[in-house]
């Protein structure tokens, strides 16, 4: 059996995010040749899925003028209505990009970037320290305070699902 992977035992390590085939709807987050997790689009309307080995969590778009993303857990969201099943988080992006997530029990991320063309985009903690980077080029780092986070598999899966967001917004918005 394959021993789950912490995100915290890469700290110093650049990871990256890659597509396993050109036109894939999935990206593997891979530390060399070893893929540590993916993220798949679902489907129209139907979010995207994360999961790390024993870990799996549904992310998805809701509203149209306010627009938000929450965090599911679980398998798939098809097999229950979204109604039944409480997120565990949601932020609302501003129309840069930038917002705070917040979990149901009161703990708050700050997700914010630098740059315009091409940013960086950041995880913050309550304090604003950053725990998370993903550079440009889907590379992520983690800082050395982010070992202390319960959150960091959570949080950069989520990170990188709402770059793609983002540039699926602006695919449709430029087509």
């Amino acid at each position: 059996m394959t021993p789950v992977p912490v995100f915290s035992d890469f700290i110093g390590q650049q990871l990256q995010w890659k597509r396993p085939r050109l036109f894939s709807a999935s990206y593997e987050l891979r530390a060399g040749d070893q893929v540590l997790a993916t993220i798949r689009r679902a489907g129209l309307g139907k979010g995207h899925q994360a999961e790390v080995e024993g870990q799996q969590w549904n992310f998805k778009r809701e509203g149209f003028v306010r627009r938000r993303v929450l965090i599911y857990p679980g398998q798939e969201l098809a097999q229950a209505s979204s109604e039944l099943i409480q997120p565990l988080a949601s932020i609302k992006p501003d129309r840069k990009g930038n917002g705070q997530l917040m979990f149901r029990d009161g703990r708050t991320y700050i997700w914010s970037h630098t740059g315009h063309w091409r940013p960086n985009w950041f995880w913050t903690d309550s304090a604003s320290t950053t725990l998370i980077t993903i550079k440009k080029n889907r590379v992520v780092e983690f800082s050395p305070n982010a070992s202390e986070s319960p959150d960091l598999t959570l949080l950069t899966l989520f990170g990188f699902c709402l770059i793609l967001l983002r540039e699926e917004d602006a695919a449709a918005a430029g087509g």
